[in-house]
């Protein structure tokens, strides 16, 4: 077992491969798609710089195309400049993606991350004081929501946001509430990464103690399989 890579950088060289073929093949689409599906990996692994150089390569490829080609690409660079800690860049990306969505069909919002990914970055410029982002949030969130009914993969993050942004707004219970909720419906549905995530932020917003210490524990027991490096680090900074 000790010879397996974890999940995430195995779903990153497997990307490498589809940029790598598709150049070949001079599909600009697809190796657009390689190199963006790749920087979310690389997100994870808290390379974001390098998966910004990605995301640039992507968006240079599909110049040409409209919106609905570019939103993947354009959602990833929120979170990737989120977690390299360039928040004004990230809120100016975040602008650019919510108005992208603003022209795409309901259900695709959030297949490419188009709701959750700017929601993230305008939750973070709330809670560090830009109370006009606050608005933003809950335009994002609502959309959300309703997305994550009719696909419920959405669910876990729709709840672990909207949990976090009760407590950003000093309504800790409810916050709890949804963000136990949230990391219930990822181990429903098979998503580690998210019932890591959903761990760690229950953790910092919500416990105290020792029960915080178990359940920072168990979401550095879920990511390290995951090989989830930017929580992980994000774990290890919040001692």
């Amino acid at each position: 077992m000790s010879g397996l890579r974890p999940g995430v950088a195995t779903a990153a060289e497997t990307f490498d491969s589809v940029r790598d073929r598709a150049h070949k093949r001079l599909n600009r689409q697809h190796e657009a798609w390689g190199h963006t599906w790749r920087a979310g990996c690389l997100i994870l692994l808290n390379r974001s710089a390098e998966a910004l150089d990605g995301l640039a390569a992507a968006l240079e490829l599909i110049a040409p195309y409209g919106d609905n080609a570019k939103l993947s690409s354009y959602a990833l660079r929120c979170q990737a400049l989120l977690h390299a800690g360039r928040l004004d860049d990230a809120i100016e990306a975040a602008d650019v993606t919510s108005a992208a969505v603003a022209k795409i069909p309901a259900i695709i919002w959030e297949k490419y991350r188009g709701l959750s990914a700017p929601a993230e970055v305008y939750l973070e410029a709330w809670e560090r004081g830009k109370k006009d982002a606050g608005r933003a949030t809950d335009i994002l969130l609502r959309r959300l929501e309703v997305v994550s009914r009719r696909m419920p993969l959405a669910l876990p993050v729709a709840l672990r946001l909207s949990g976090m942004r009760e407590c950003i707004d000093g309504n800790a219970k409810r916050g709890e509430k949804l963000l136990r909720k949230s990391i219930a419906a990822a181990v429903r549905l098979g998503l580690p990464i998210d019932e890591g995530i959903g761990t760690y932020e229950l953790a910092r917003r919500c416990a105290t103690g020792a029960e915080q210490q178990s359940l920072r524990s168990h979401a550095r027991a879920i990511l390290a399989k995951a090989g989830c490096e930017l929580y992980l680090m994000k774990l290890g900074n919040d001692r």
